[in-house]
């Protein structure tokens, strides 16, 4: 290994072969191999050799010069066998050929079980089957010969889904051996291969130069058995045209379990230091103070001050926290931006990502739900595996879902358990979980329709998402529209200055931190815990539940999880950089910002829920006029509390009355706010159901 190696066999065909033959088994581990031209032509058999080079009177000072000319013609020595550093890409190309390749990988998914392959082979022959004998290297091994397949060779690729037979003849014919009847082969060692499905490290930093490698890649790996999928590891191998299809495969023969970006930061006094410029003693002003500088240097995108401190928010959320003696497993923010296409939306998300070499963006219009969060996948005829998506190969980072209208909602429902749990399951042929801890940016137009279409932003949730449950896993939304914005402010050439101080380098650093914090490194200010309560009930006095954005039963749990982000993005921390503090002045801000967001008026969840609330008195006014209608009408009665909701078409069977009469059934029962419409539904509203409960039917 890693010498260097000269070749010189007979100068005629069957030598020149065996020169080529060599010169390939020795190039994976020599440090250069070179083939000596001796100066004789090259014969159909029976050529000279090195021996008649010196009996022909040629000395060693020729024998050097030969050397010498065979290595100007053959590639450069390597005095230590090298390894190169490459992308997942550029390991699809050719120009490293023959080298040592060290990829760092994300694993996707894998082929269970893996290959058993022979590693140590015995061969055994009687020597007695004439002719052939005198031509196989068996006959100069005494009928036994031992032979190791190492995990770099290359015969491996051949043996892969190949019959016992045919790796008994691959075997056989790679050490050169006669084939008859007379050979035993025993195996008596076994190797694992693991046929891997990897992409570039998730912690791979990008930049608005370098969006990142995505590319995905088959490789087989020789150096275990159980390599976990949705790991980072790093990879030492080589490629080799497959022997069945001649395909670019890569055959690692190392692999191990490395440390992501996020586990191998370590806070320093000199990082805490420079770290301090995030600080603001005014929480929601020093928000505004970075949203300003990357607005006007990084994004270019004006006039949307609250949309760069939402993003911004759910990129420096944490991964948990105690609250009020409970450990909080979500930490992280799910926050959606809903509004009209041209409103920078995207382009803010993808800036910011870029700037802080963090993260990853989907467009969910050309990814499919197996993409997305996994799926299983066959290999073969009843072979099946599991094959992770972005966001549980995102676990403990952020994860921007772009043009969300392209999933559907039953797609959407779907992901209710990965949102609320952290944890990704598949359950069908094939089942497997793993962690998917991700913070997620959900950014979408409204579905089939624009923001002008509805009298309210808050509105157009339900239709893009879907279910209540999948709308309440929002820790926060907002809505952004395209004439909330002065066109003059943005077609200017005099836009402000604002100087660049919270560069890249320091949003990553900071990036890292918050990330890298474990539930037990964040803590409340004295105070700050009861502040979380208070403004809670606030909420829940203020807000209805319609949709459910705000509960009475877990608004504490989003305003702890937004407070903590808060906190986290200004770096307020011990005198160690260790701990992130939530203080009350953090708790006041997160309250201040979600009433900032709900309560514009083109928004309009405050508007709705006051409307809302004002039902709720005209429906307690006319409690009365609803009893005595419903005990007057058992069946009726009876139809709308075994259904959660009812139409006109169902009151004109069940009363056998006509059309008008079932109108104004229905126009009487909205007058008094005991029902509300959800399409052609009529659903009966609280207090009616606190009626009917107590109608005998």
């Amino acid at each position: 290994a890693g010498r260097e190696v000269y070749l010189c066999h007979d100068a005629d065909t069957k030598g020149q072969k065996a020169n080529h033959k060599i010169e390939k088994l020795l190039r994976q581990v020599a440090g250069a191999v070179y083939t000596i031209v001796l100066p004789y032509e090259i014969g159909e058999k029976h050529g000279k050799d090195i021996s008649d080079f010196f009996l022909d009177g040629y000395d060693d000072e020729d024998l050097q010069k030969l050397m010498d000319q065979a290595r100007e013609a053959g590639p450069p020595v390597q005095a230590e066998r090298g390894v190169v550093d490459v992308r997942v890409m550029d390991s699809l190309g050719t120009e490293h050929f023959g080298e040592r390749m060290r990829m760092r990988v994300t694993v996707t998914g894998k082929r269970n079980p893996p290959y058993m392959l022979p590693k140590d082979v015995t061969f055994t022959c009687t020597m007695d089957a004439g002719a052939k004998c005198k031509f196989c290297p068996m006959m100069d091994a005494m009928g036994n010969m031992n032979r190791l397949v190492t995990s770099q060779d290359d015969v491996l690729l051949s043996m892969m889904a190949s019959t016992e037979q045919q790796v008994r003849n691959i075997l056989r014919e790679r050490n050169y051996i006669q084939k008859c009847s007379k050979i035993e082969i025993t195996v008596n060692e076994y190797q694992p291969v693991e046929e891997l499905y990897v992409r570039p490290s998730i912690d791979s930093k990008i930049t608005s130069q370098d969006s990142g490698d995505y590319t995905s890649r088959r490789v087989y790996s020789t150096a275990a058995h159980d390599t976990k999928t949705n790991s980072t590891i790093e990879l030492i191998g080589t490629v080799h045209p497959s022997p069945k299809n001649q395909m670019n495969e890569f055959m690692a023969w190392e692999a191990g379990e490395v440390d992501t970006d996020i586990d191998k930061f370590e806070m320093t006094p000199e990082i805490g230091e420079r770290l301090k410029i995030f600080r603001s003693s005014d929480p929601l002003y020093g928000l505004d103070v970075i949203a300003d500088d990357l607005s006007a240097n990084i994004t270019k995108i004006y006039g949307r001050t609250q949309m760069h401190v939402f993003m911004d928010l759910v990129y420096h959320s944490v991964l948990g926290f105690n609250f009020l003696g409970e450990r909080i497993t979500k930490g992280w923010l799910d926050g959606l931006v809903l509004g009209d296409t041209r409103t920078g939306k995207s382009w803010v998300a993808e800036q910011l990502r870029h700037h802080y070499g963090l993260g990853e963006m989907i467009t969910c219009e050309s990814a499919s739900f197996a993409g997305i969060v996994g799926g299983v996948q066959q290999f073969s005829t009843n072979v099946w595996d599991v094959s992770w998506g972005t966001i549980p190969l995102n676990d403990r980072r952020a994860v921007i879902m772009d043009e969300v209208s392209g999933m559907t909602t039953e797609e959407i429902a779907q992901m209710s358990s990965i949102r609320s749990s952290g944890e990704a399951q598949i359950t069908k042929i094939k089942s497997e979980r793993t962690l998917a801890r991700t913070r997620l940016l959900w950014i979408g137009n409204p579905r089939n329709a624009k923001m002008t279409d509805f009298t309210f932003g808050v509105y157009a949730i339900k239709p893009l998402v879907g279910n209540n449950e999948d709308v309440a896993r929002f820790d926060m939304v907002m809505s952004v529209m395209s004439d909330e914005v002065d066109p003059e402010a943005i077609n200017t050439q005099d836009h402000r200055q604002v100087p660049h101080v919270y560069t890249s380098e320091l949003c990553n650093a900071l990036l890292l931190w918050c990330w890298s914090r474990t539930p037990d490194q964040v803590t409340w200010a004295r105070g700050a815990e009861q502040s979380v309560l208070d403004y809670a009930l606030k909420l829940a006095h203020e807000y209805q539940e319609d949709p459910p954005l705000v509960q009475g039963a877990n608004v504490r749990v989003k305003l702890a999880r937004i407070a903590a982000a808060i906190a986290a993005r200004l770096f307020s921390t011990d005198r160690k950089y260790q701990t992130i503090i939530v203080r009350r002045s953090h708790v006041e801000a997160a309250y201040e910002f979600l009433c900032t967001l709900y309560s514009t008026e083109r928004f309009g969840y405050l508007q709705v829920s006051n409307e809302l609330k004002n039902d709720i008195i005209i429906a307690e006014g006319h409690v009365a006029e609803a009893e005595a209608w419903a005990w007057s009408n058992p069946n009726a009665a009876k139809l709308m509390k075994t259904r959660p909701s009812f139409r006109r078409s169902d009151l004109e069977d069940v009363l056998n009355v006509s059309r008008e009469e079932a109108n104004g059934i229905v126009n009487k029962m909205w007058d008094w706010r005991m029902i509300r419409r959800d399409g052609p539904d009529n659903i009966p509203t609280q207090t009616f159901q606190t009626i009917l409960r107590e109608v005998i039917t």
